[in-house]
Order: C-alpha cells, then structure tokens, then sequence
C-alpha cells in the first residue's frame, strides 16, 4: 500500500517488482498497490483477510489497532505471523543501510529481494 507519511526506500515500481518476484511461486498470493485503504482494496478482490507479519510487542500494538479498526469499518479480518525469532530484530532501516553500503544481506531478506538489492548497488557504484 501506498503510505504518503512514509518515504520509500525504492519507487513503488521497483517494490512492486520485487514482491512479485518474491511470491511468484505462490498461486493464491495477489501483490498490488492502491492508494486508498488496504481494506478497500481486499475487498476490489474479494479478499477477506489480510495478512501481516508481526516483529514483537511494539508491532502488535499498533497492528491490533488497526485489525480492530479495518474489521469494524470493512469486515476484512486480520491474521499475524510472528517473525522467526532469528530475524526479529531487524528492519528495513538496516537492511538499507547493510545493502547501500555493499553489505551481504543474502541472510536477512528474500533471495530475490537479496539480488534486486545487490545489483542496483553495484550499479550505484559503477
């Protein structure tokens, strides 16, 4: 989703290149952007849930909030999956930093994300 009070790392192309690079296996997975609420466009698709990830208690403050709130006004439930324990800590934060500096992040992301990342710094470089 787009978020005007965020600045994205990437334009919102490249993301959306990436996230179908990295759910292409996935038959039932929809990737898309919409500059409205996400609940509106769960419901463009029929799409009954959403699904976020949850990296510790300070995510899933927030998160219920919003579950609760997109529930009330939409109907859309909200699932979590808690992040491995090994790979909670992290955040897009430091893999931007770790990757614009050249840094290996082939651990802390998905494989395509991990080559995406490398190549456009290495074209940076260049």
């Amino acid at each position: 989703m787009y978020n005007p009070a965020k600045e994205g790392f990437l334009p919102l192309e490249q993301r959306e290149e990436i996230l179908k690079m990295c759910f292409s296996h996935l038959e039932n997975v929809v990737t898309m952007s919409s500059s409205g609420l996400v609940v509106e466009a769960a419901q463009s698709i029929s799409a009954s849930y959403l699904v976020k990830g949850i990296r510790g208690p300070a995510d899933l403050e927030n998160e219920i909030q919003m579950a609760q709130t997109n529930k009330t006004v939409s109907g859309v439930q909200t699932l979590f999956i808690p992040a491995d324990p090994q790979l909670s800590y992290l955040s897009s934060r430091f893999i931007r930093e770790i990757a614009s500096q050249g840094g290996d992040i082939a651990g802390l992301v998905p494989a395509a994300v991990a080559d995406y990342l490398s190549g456009g710094t290495q074209r940076d470089q260049s």
